[in-house]
């Protein structure tokens, strides 16, 4: 069995199934169960992210938190994205002034959902200190449970010109809102992740303070931990990556117990003595955990570097981002290739096959681990 090539390291046997045993539950309210977010908030999965010095924070490493991701991608796609996506903004605390961060991120309960699209504008009050924000974003994941927004906004003036960078291009903000500026619209009706609650959000007009827009295109200003100096594009891609390939452990796990075991009509034997079947089974997976084992290898390089010297050589950027596309890219293509040999029990809705493939081919299309995103 090739799924002994991994074992969970932070949830046991029995956690496993129990989280599993809600996927249908989660999927029919569009969101995760509460039972289910009470477990991520006991075990505060979501404040992996946030420095040790905010009350509640934990501050793991890089290639903790993105082996944490992994796991809980291969216990459920829905449960590691909507994770993965919450978490990975809650990492935006290191990035405020300490008193700013802990007046939003001591609460246990935080949350930060968001987009990485510039659709909204703001226009500066230099007297007041703070921003007229307002625009419409979308595929916020987490929205359902989420306390507070985060999104960048074109940057306005007085007479409703965009402002320009000294690249001539427009300049914007970051910012983070608590819920109760948000409208959200429930627009995320897809094929699989459908449990991930990745609605769109409006701001028809808020008050931004100045002191709650944050700048993650460099290190942090105000911790010196290696997490906040860490270039959070590359984390991004990174957990992005680890969500395609936990999905296809279970792909993988349940082709094992699921396929390979079954006799296909008019078949004599079990799909495991296929000559096909196997020939591309026994090429795929082992190839599958090969790329796997050398992206974490240059994970751990990569986080190696910037806990050493606070920053990392564009050479070791390349072959992170090189390994984790790599991975991705080959996850598809896997799973497309051992479709066909699934027959009709993958098809059914409500099927845990079926879940797991529509969530990975949703995790798939995300635009930072998608082939258009190429040079």
């Amino acid at each position: 069995m090739f799924t002994s090539h991994y074992t969970p390291k932070f949830l046991t046997k029995n956690e496993i199934p129990m989280m599993r045993n809600y996927a249908k539950a989660n999927e029919e309210r569009g969101a995760l169960h509460p039972d289910i977010l009470e477990v991520i908030h006991q075990k505060k999965w979501l404040r992996t992210t946030i420095p040790e010095s905010i009350s509640g924070g934990f501050e793991w490493s890089v290639p903790e938190i993105i082996a944490l991701f992994e796991e809980l991608a291969y216990v459920d796609g829905n449960i590691g994205w909507t994770v993965n996506l919450g978490a990975g903004a809650n990492l935006f605390a290191g990035f405020f002034p300490e008193e700013v961060a802990n007046e939003i991120f001591s609460d246990p309960l935080v949350c930060c959902a968001g987009s990485g699209a510039s659709t909204g504008t703001a226009l500066y009050d230099k007297e007041n200190e703070n921003y007229a924000l307002k625009g419409y974003w979308r595929y916020a994941s987490g929205s359902d449970h989420a306390t507070h927004f985060t999104g960048h906004a074109v940057l306005m003036d007085t007479d409703g010109n965009e402002i320009k960078n000294r690249y001539g291009e427009p300049d914007t903000i970051t910012f983070l809102v608590p819920k109760s500026d948000v409208i959200s619209h429930p627009s995320w009706r897809t094929l699989g992740l459908t449990a991930t609650s990745s609605h769109d959000f409006e701001i028809k007009e808020a008050t931004l303070p100045a002191a709650h827009t944050f700048d993650i295109s460099k290190g942090s200003d105000f911790q010196t931990g290696a997490l906040y100096h860490y270039p959070f594009p590359l984390f991004s891609t990174t957990a992005l990556s680890v969500m395609v390939s936990g999905i296809t452990l279970h792909f993988i796990e349940l082709f094992e117990s699921e396929i390979l075991t079954k006799i296909p009509l008019y078949g004599e034997e079990t799909l495991e003595h296929h000559a096909n079947v196997r020939q591309d089974f026994e090429r795929l997976v082992p190839q599958f955990f090969k790329l796997r084992s050398d992206f974490y290898a240059a994970l751990e390089a990569s986080w190696g570097a910037v806990s050493k010297e606070k920053m990392i050589l564009p050479q070791l950027e390349n072959l992170l981002t090189d390994s984790a596309l790599a991975m991705s890219d080959f996850c598809y293509d896997l799973a497309t290739t051992l479709f066909r040999y699934c027959g009709m029990s993958i098809l059914f809705e409500g099927s845990e096959f079926n879940q797991v493939y529509r969530d990975l081919m949703t995790a798939t299309q995300h635009f930072v681990i998608s082939p258009i995103n190429r040079n």
